[in-house]
């Protein structure tokens, strides 16, 4: 009674202290360094963003010559070179960078989606070898019973044979779990990764619905990735504008100050401009028009391709429910009550090794289920990725 009530508070502090999913995926969208530094770069586009429409700093100039100071040309003179934009040229490059700031908001994002599926995928994989230990635990409990009852019950020709049998089955099982809690160390070891903190236990229970989910029916619309290709055609749409405006020169002013030691002071004041007269900037204009009908052609493939995605883990996630619902129905419950009694009805070597058969299609059943359970979750948050779901 005692080692009971020991047992049972055992397991209620190892839930207290086990960290939820959920708290998993909070933790890790706060303390990710690879998350931090994308947002980093978000700060500093800030910075960039506002001084997109400050002119170019001005040219300070001084010179002098060696002509005697007798003479008008002697002089030491002092002035500026300003570059004035008349066209509006500043305000395209604020909506570029942006437009850039947009697109790695967006990374943003999808590094967040993506981190939470690969968190949920190892989440998922350590419920799934913590079910196949559970199993292989009852495989050694019951493969104990086997031995007990082939010194009990055999016939000296199958009596050796049974035990021998079991003993092997014995070790391969243990083999099998030493695998199994080495595999479970090493998705813990990756969880801490990428939470970027230490995590020993996890408080999870992977569930089928009893009905399929919503996500089945759901579209395509808030994926970042492709959200980022509508941002580069916008991106790319406004690159073009700015080539159209590049044909219109910048104006250049020019302004100086002459000192003369024996003549009049003067000033000087002047504009320069670039002329387009080599077809460079047309040329460029009709370059990036052929880049915007690429980016386009880039957004209509990846758009078909996370169709045929969701398609593909939408059949997934169907074929696993459906799996799950046939191995799991009333008959299951059925089978194992019977499978229970049979065991306290063996008497002969032939009837134990009856009970070894069934029991091994038995534990085989319990196993396909877990992995209908795990191949459901998978798919879904599969899903959840492609739709651009965080949570």
């Amino acid at each position: 009674m005692k080692l009971r009530v020991l047992i049972i508070i055992s397991l209620l502090f190892q839930n207290i202290f086990a960290y939820t999913l959920n708290e998993i995926i909070d933790i890790s969208l706060n303390e990710n360094i690879y998350l931090k530094s994308i947002d980093d770069k978000l700060k500093a586009n800030i910075y960039n963003i506002e001084n997109s429409n400050n002119y170019e700093n001005p040219e300070l100039f001084m010179y002098g010559n060696t002509i005697n100071s007798n003479e008008p040309m002697n002089n030491k003179s002092i002035g500026f070179k300003q570059k004035i934009d008349i066209w509006d040229k500043l305000s395209l490059n604020k909506n570029l960078n942006i437009s850039l700031n947009k697109l790695d908001e967006l990374k943003l994002k999808d590094s967040k989606i993506k981190l939470v599926y690969k968190i949920k995928s190892t989440a998922y994989s350590i419920w799934k070898v913590k079910e196949e230990i559970k199993i292989i635990n009852k495989y050694l409990l019951l493969a104990e019973k086997s031995k007990l009852l082939f010194k009990r019950y055999s016939i000296t020709s199958n009596k050796q044979m049974g035990i021998i049998s079991t003993e092997l089955t014995i070790s391969n099982l243990k083999v099998k779990k030493i695998k199994k809690e080495k595999e479970k160390e090493k998705l813990f070891y990756l969880l801490n990764y990428l939470t970027n903190k230490r995590i020993d236990k996890l408080n999870i229970n992977l569930i089928v619905e009893k009905e399929l989910s919503k996500i089945y029916n759901e579209k395509i619309i808030s994926n970042p990735l492709l959200s980022s290709f509508q941002e580069k055609i916008k991106y790319q749409n406004i690159v073009i504008e700015k080539k159209k405006l590049d044909y219109y020169p910048d104006l250049n002013i020019n302004a100086s100050y002459s000192y003369r030691e024996n003549f009049d002071d003067y000033g000087t004041i002047g504009f320069s401009i670039k002329l387009p007269i080599y077809g460079t900037e047309k040329s460029k204009i009709e370059e990036n028009k052929i880049l915007l009908t690429m980016k386009s052609k880039e957004y209509n493939d990846f758009y078909l391709y996370l169709k045929s995605e969701k398609l593909k883990y939408n059949e997934e996630m169907k074929s696993s429910f459906d799996i799950y619902n046939i191995l799991n129905n009333e008959n299951t419950y059925s089978i194992n009550q019977m499978f229970d009694l049979s065991i306290k009805k063996i008497s002969t070597g032939e009837s134990l090794f009856r009970y070894i058969d069934i029991l091994k299609q038995k534990l085989d059943l319990e196993k396909q289920i877990i992995n209908a359970i795990f191949d459901y979750n998978l798919s879904k948050a599969k899903i959840e990725k492609i739709l651009g779901k965080i949570k």
